[in-house]
């Protein structure tokens, strides 16, 4: 539950911190529509408990409007979009069956040359460098959505 927990509270933590830079109870239209679409946020973040790539990113579009797809594209890796996605499913797949009791799923990272399925020192490693590119890129990406689209430079 650890990891799954912990992309969970990154992108809801993601979606309120947008809404908490984009507020501007000044003007009060848009107060109005932004609270409306907070509070619709809130709602959907309390049933969020599949941080999969097309959750997440669905997540991010629907409340934010930030697509972060184009920034999933791990190249330091040899990993476009569509890679990256795979493995994120892949890594909560294997968190679920740890979780769950089940044996380990066949991924390309959980697999030796010989056949065995095991997570190695090496799986463990690419996968925390894996999520921790996503967490980078993605709050870069977020950054950059919010001073186009609001003009507003953020704290983080």
């Amino acid at each position: 539950m650890l990891l799954g927990g912990r992309l969970i509270y990154y992108v809801e933590e993601l979606v309120r911190n947008f809404f908490d830079v984009t507020a501007n109870p000044l003007d009060p239209q848009f107060h109005a529509v932004h609270t409306i679409a907070k509070n619709a946020a809130e709602r959907s973040l309390k049933q969020f408990n599949t941080p999969n790539s097309d959750n997440s990113r669905n997540l991010l579009v629907q409340y934010t409007g930030y697509d972060p797809i184009n920034d999933w594209v791990w190249s330091r890796r040899s990993m476009n979009a569509l890679a990256t996605r795979q493995m994120l499913n892949d890594i909560l797949q294997v968190r679920h069956s740890f979780a769950h009791g089940f044996p380990i799923p066949v991924c390309s990272w959980t697999q030796t040359p010989t056949g065995k399925v095991r997570l190695t020192a090496k799986a463990i490693k690419d996968v925390d460098a894996l999520l921790q590119y996503l967490v980078n890129v993605t709050d870069l990406g977020m950054k950059q959505n919010i001073q186009i689209i609001y003009g507003i430079v953020t704290p983080w």
